[in-house]
């Protein structure tokens, strides 16, 4: 798949990225646990991402495990799906931690690997979804950013790992 915005470009860095927020928000995937492993783990090698980015105080290896084990917990939990529930998170710590970690593995892809590399990342969740999925999904994701944009105004927004989750 690919995603356009609005002057019919690839969105990756704009609209793209509101979308890659909204899908981990939402949980907006039909990939089993051992499927979404496999999209963090072989695709991008912890080995490829280490020699390439800034040393951390962790090992992707870790960040990777953590996402991982996050979307094992929502997938049990019957919390993964594109339905989106009204029922609250039975995990709304590794929610946040979910996306903060997610978003993290994004730029360092983006900014340390490739383009492509970023754009395989950002598409691949969208496995195993129709392109009318893909279509609602992003309409859906747009509009309310767009209204939480006319509600609170346009502001930076910082992830972070909530304190309280040991992982």
């Amino acid at each position: 798949y690919a995603v356009v915005d609005f002057d019919n470009t690839l969105s990756i860095g704009d609209s793209q990225w509101s979308l890659f927020i909204g899908q981990c928000r939402r949980l907006a995937y039909r990939l089993n646990p051992d499927e979404f492993a496999a999209l963090l783990s072989q695709e991008f090698s912890t080995e490829e991402i280490a020699a390439k980015v800034p040393s951390f105080s962790f090992s992707y290896e870790d960040l990777i495990h953590d996402i991982v084990h996050c979307y094992r917990l929502f997938y049990d939990a019957h919390e993964i799906g594109l339905s989106p529930t009204t029922r609250p998170s039975a995990y709304p710590l590794e929610r946040e931690e979910f996306l903060t970690k997610m978003l993290f593995l994004l730029s360092q892809v983006e900014s340390f690997l490739s383009v492509e590399a970023a754009c395989r990342f950002i598409e691949y969740p969208f496995t195993h979804l129709t392109s009318e999925e893909v279509y609602r999904l992003a309409q859906e994701v747009h509009q309310e950013t767009a209204e939480r944009t006319r509600r609170e105004g346009m502001k930076h927004a910082t992830y972070r790992s909530p304190e309280a989750l040991s992982s």
